[in-house]
């Protein structure tokens, strides 16, 4: 879950902390290996433990959804799974969202809610009024607009990046993440998560008012150029290919930073996107390599499995494993 615009203060480092090629293994660390079927990779402890990595992006189309049978074998038959979201809280996410979205309400002096138009220009309205419209189809009428502009500018963003992946042949419920959480509730498979829904739900709404309104601008000047269309079409062809060091490169580039945006908000949002649920990860993931004889499965966003610092990055950084190719 990311903002498509949104890009890191500085250029991201190059990874030197990969060992490539031939490698002197630790006696006691993991072995992380790239594994053929696309952007995945298996790391094996000397407990005899195996953890599949299946790195994802969070919108598909039938080809991009349909996995290879070694991959879903390994969902299959691991002792545990995990998604970034349990599938309990999966099952809630929209229900914590409204809530989210009550609780960051814009409000007047008079406890009113604020429209997001009162922020916008009127081609910048004209141009959502339009989007709605065609999202909506018979559904919509001004007065669902004029509701819908009371919502928190976060919740826009969001909103827009959907809308926008819809408009390009995607939906996030044909995605990887999606379908392996339909497999496991019909099989009878747990799924458990990396992270709390708090913590993503608190990085929907992270920022100001001030630096949503900023972005949500940009999206909407994106969309009127077309170019948001074009950078979802990228990033899907990189990852179908299984490019996985230009994707990483566009991921990188897709977190420069944009102008407007107050001081502090991109380090800000990239610690809570990347580095702090990075280290996270990392350390559950140190914890199951530990444990005798298991196989764990675990699925999750590309981004964190190749931008740096990247779960591989911290794993080798803490000498819990090393990278072979």
């Amino acid at each position: 879950m990311k903002h498509t615009i949104i890009k890191p203060a500085a250029a991201i480092l190059l990874l030197a902390a990969l060992v490539t090629g031939c490698v002197s293994v630790p006696d006691k660390a993991a072995v992380i290996s790239p594994r053929p079927e696309r952007m995945m990779w298996e790391i094996t402890a000397p407990t005899g433990t195996t953890v599949y990595i299946l790195g994802t992006i969070h919108l598909a189309d039938t080809e991009t959804a349909t996995l290879p049978e070694p991959v879903l074998a390994a969902f299959d038959s691991a002792d545990e799974r995990f998604g970034e979201l349990s599938a309990p809280d999966m099952m809630q996410l929209e229900q914590h969202i409204l809530m989210k979205v009550n609780d960051t309400l814009l409000l007047n002096e008079n406890g009113e809610p604020v429209s997001i138009t009162s922020f916008l220009s009127p081609d910048e309205v004209t141009c959502l009024n339009q989007t709605m419209e065609q999202a909506l189809g018979q559904a919509y009428t001004q007065d669902v607009f004029t509701a819908l502009t009371l919502l928190p500018p976060w919740y826009w963003i969001n909103l827009l990046n959907t809308m926008e992946m819809e408009r390009s042949g995607y939906t996030a419920v044909q995605g990887i993440d999606v379908q392996l959480y339909i497999r496991a509730a019909i099989n009878g498979l747990e799924i458990a998560g990396l992270d709390a829904v708090e913590t993503q739900l608190d990085l929907l709404s992270y920022g100001s008012t001030e630096d949503h309104i900023t972005i949500l601008k940009q999206m909407i000047a994106d969309m009127q150029t077309g170019k948001s269309q074009e950078s979802l079409e990228e990033m899907v062809f990189l990852y179908k290919q299984d490019n996985r060091e230009k994707l990483k490169i566009y991921l990188e580039q897709e977190m420069q930073e944009t102008d407007g945006l107050s001081e502090g908000y991109i380090t800000g949002y990239l610690d809570n996107l990347i580095k702090e649920r990075n280290r996270n990860w990392a350390n559950q993931i140190t914890e199951m390599l530990q444990e005798p004889d298991k196989t764990y499965f675990i699925f999750g966003g590309a981004a964190h499995w190749l931008v740096f610092p990247s779960v591989f990055d911290m794993l080798i950084k803490d000498g819990s494993a090393v990278m072979v190719q």
